[in-house]
């Protein structure tokens, strides 16, 4: 054998083994492939209906350490998107002989689905001026909206977690007044797919 002989032979294995690797790595891409769109989720429903919205609003006292529960219907419906606002405004300082400020309060406002594996949720006091706010928004991903579509009703969830007393603005604090409880305003704002016959028509 000469020495062209064993260069054209080697050549040959080389552009052998290079076919070899080309093909089991195009068979192993054509089988991932495969393998993902095996796994994708249908959404082509969401572009054959419109988003719908809805708004409620609430207004209502609690007393410290209590909450209220607020539904959002969720029965043939496929939620996208809930805003929850909670406003209040905590009661002035009273003068008693001399000046008692009212501490500030603190809510708890969280938005959860039915069974839990969705929610938000912040928690916060009033201003100096007695005003205060909480939002939480929860926005669902495409997939989220699939997954979770007609799975029963979601929650907006108040807590009133401490209401501060009053204290003296000056001299000693032995006596305070009582602040018990505070009301608040909810406005529950949220986007859905309506899968209802009706909403489908």
């Amino acid at each position: 054998m000469n020495g062209n002989d064993r260069v054209v032979i080697i050549s040959g294995v080389v552009v052998l083994l290079l076919m070899l690797t080309t093909a089991m790595v195009f068979r192993g891409d054509v089988a991932a492939g495969i393998q993902q769109q095996d796994d994708s989720v249908d959404l082509s429903w969401m572009s054959d209906l419109p988003v719908e919205s809805g708004t409620d609003t609430q207004s209502q006292k609690l007393n410290e350490g209590s909450e209220a529960q607020f539904p959002i219907p969720g029965e043939g419906r496929a939620i996208k998107e809930i805003r929850a606002t909670l406003t209040w405004v905590d009661e002035p300082d009273i003068r008693r002989a001399r000046l008692y400020e009212n501490q500030p309060d603190s809510f708890t406002l969280a938005v959860a689905s039915g069974d839990g594996n969705i929610s938000g949720t912040i928690s916060g006091a009033n201003s100096a001026d007695g005003k205060g706010s909480l939002l939480v928004q929860v926005t669902l991903t495409d997939e989220e909206i699939d997954q979770f579509m007609d799975s029963g009703d979601w929650s907006v969830i108040v807590t009133l977690d401490t209401a501060q007393d009053y204290e003296p603005r000056l001299g000693p604090g032995v006596i305070v007044l009582t602040d018990n409880g505070n009301d608040f305003s909810l406005t529950i704002e949220y986007d859905y797919y309506d899968l209802s016959p009706e909403g489908e028509e």
